[in-house]
């Protein structure tokens, strides 16, 4: 985070130096800012760190980037970007659909869940939802947008997107456009501003440490092969934050990260679930804790270790981390990380309408803490739920005391 921070500072002081340069007169109107090679020669900094100054240049509306033309000084009568926005009251909602969406119910039930969280919020503002829905073999989807944006007429307040689909280019053209976003979810760890997203890897971490208290020596980790969705967004894939928070609360509680095996799944469902963890049971053994990428992998997890005749609890422990209705009516009940799902949505919504009353293209993002629900899939003594309770009012008082 330290990192982070470190390089969000350095590319605003190179875009104030820039907008600096641009107020004095040495930038004119309709002239072509030097490349992103040359500034990143001239400033001693890196590519990145020039592309964030010059968003934030276009969030502010005193550059446009032109294809095959480069990024161009605007004159300061094309400038003025506020008055549409201002008038504007209407909260932009972007969605891509997939057949991976309406094959997976945990998913589904998590994006409706934001929806209503925002929903519940603009009850009591001016400003309403207006969804935007798009499929993924579409042709120029990005383009659509646009077009559908500019021919609004009374413009677009703000824009929620999840951060799956938050492409450079898709962010660009909102900042050209003066139109505040905020992304649920983080496009890649090195994500500082304008997004909500689920702590995973402090969940993570929590049940890692958890699992080791208990004793655990054989772990199974039920992840998800992520790669055709990414590709089907434009994004490269990002590393499994809960994945790497089991490994980093394990070690924490004096476990060996030999002892953690990973599979894998092409999808999210119960039959994958169950698939991928008999297989396991049959090459490997009965794994002792199992954690899962989603509920249903988790309870696909949980059958197929009772069918192999492996008790649970008492012989095994089983984990779900989205907190879904379906995990309360199996047999047993499937303990989970709870996401706050409806709070996702209304942090994500606070944000933005701070963003548009305060007249501001850039704030820092804020992460949602989830909690474990202590269900009979995890039978934990006294003393340690206890303290994984202190833990999780600790990690709650935290939040709260530093704003996120």
């Amino acid at each position: 985070m330290e990192r982070e921070s470190l390089a969000s500072s350095v590319a605003f002081r190179l875009e104030q130096a820039l907008h600096g340069m641009i107020a004095e007169g040495r930038l004119a109107g309709g002239e072509r800012l030097p490349s992103v090679r040359q500034l990143t020669l001239q400033f001693g900094v890196s590519r990145n760190t020039v592309q964030a100054a010059l968003r934030g240049l276009a969030a502010r509306g005193l550059v446009r980037s032109l294809p095959r033309q480069g990024t161009i000084v605007l004159s300061p009568e094309k400038t003025a970007v506020g008055k549409k926005i201002k008038k504007a009251n209407q909260i932009g909602v972007i969605d891509l659909l997939s057949s991976i969406r309406f094959e997976d119910e945990d998913t589904e039930s998590w994006y409706q869940g934001v929806i209503r969280g925002a929903e519940h919020v603009l009850a009591c503002s001016n400003y309403h939802l207006v969804k935007t829905v798009f499929l993924r073999d579409q042709a120029q989807w990005v383009h659509k947008i646009w077009r559908r944006i500019d021919a609004m007429t009374d413009g677009m307040a703000g824009v929620i997107l999840y951060a799956d689909i938050a492409t450079n280019e898709l962010l660009s053209g909102l900042d050209e456009r003066g139109i505040p976003w905020v992304t649920v979810g983080r496009r890649n760890l090195r994500s500082v501003h304008n997004f909500v997203a689920v702590d995973h890897l402090t969940a993570g971490q929590l049940i890692g440490w958890t699992f080791a208290q208990l004793g655990y020596q054989k772990l199974l980790y039920l992840g998800w092969n992520s790669g055709d969705y990414s590709k089907s967004t434009g994004l490269p894939p990002k590393p499994d934050e809960k994945f790497l928070g089991l490994v980093q609360g394990y070690i924490e509680g004096g476990g060996d990260t030999s002892h953690i095996s990973v599979l894998q799944c092409s999808r999210q469902s119960v039959d994958i679930g169950y698939e991928q963890t008999q297989q396991f049971i049959s090459k490997h053994g009965a794994p002792q804790g199992v954690f899962a990428f989603t509920d249903h992998l988790a309870l696909g997890a949980l059958r197929a270790l009772r069918d192999c005749g492996i008790d649970v609890p008492r012989e095994a422990g089983v984990v779900g981390s989205m907190g879904t209705d379906s995990g309360q009516y199996s047999d047993p009940p499937l303990t989970v990380v709870n996401q706050p799902i409806p709070e996702m949505g209304q942090q994500v919504t606070q944000l933005l309408l701070e963003m548009i009353r305060g007249d501001v293209c850039r704030v820092s993002g804020r992460f949602v803490p989830c909690e474990m629900i202590f269900r009979g899939s995890l039978e934990l003594p006294a003393e340690l739920r206890a303290e994984v309770e202190r833990r999780q009012v600790a990690m709650r008082a935290l939040y709260m005391k530093i704003g996120m």
